[in-house]
């Protein structure tokens, strides 16, 4: 009886102590996450240099005219330094695989993503983009 009573106020020690470690590594662990959101904040979005083009006073008020929304022409027709008729082909074919698989969406923006990348990063980035079409 003694040997069973030794072993019983051992595992509830050993299991108190791993706990109690858990339990401060978890807040370590809180701390450094909230350390790291301190020093992370990023400055607020910088204010476009070109100034909005103001529309004619009419009595005292002055109206801020709205820019034309843009084409899909016209955007190709300015294709991006490395790109041309290659990455056009490219984001086409997504496109249509996307359509194929019942996803609909709209090409906002074009990012290289270069080719040195992590396998890991770019199946989260699939994931993420997939969720948001």
């Amino acid at each position: 009886m003694d040997n069973i009573g030794l072993g019983m106020s051992t595992t509830g020690l050993g299991m108190l102590i791993v706990f109690l470690g858990l339990v401060f590594l978890m807040f370590i662990m809180l701390g450094l996450a909230g350390i790291s959101k301190i020093g992370g904040k990023k400055p607020a979005a910088a204010v476009s240099a070109e100034p909005a083009k103001a529309a004619p006073k009419a009595d005292g008020i002055t109206a801020v005219a709205p820019e034309p929304a843009r084409t899909v022409a016209e955007t190709v027709v300015r294709p991006a330094a490395g790109g041309g008729a290659d990455e056009i082909a490219a984001i086409s074919a997504v496109m249509a695989i996307m359509m194929s698989e019942g996803i609909s969406g709209q090409v906002t923006a074009v990012r290289p993503i270069g080719a040195k990348i992590n396998t890991w990063a770019l199946a989260g980035r699939r994931d993420l983009m997939a969720g948001r079409l």
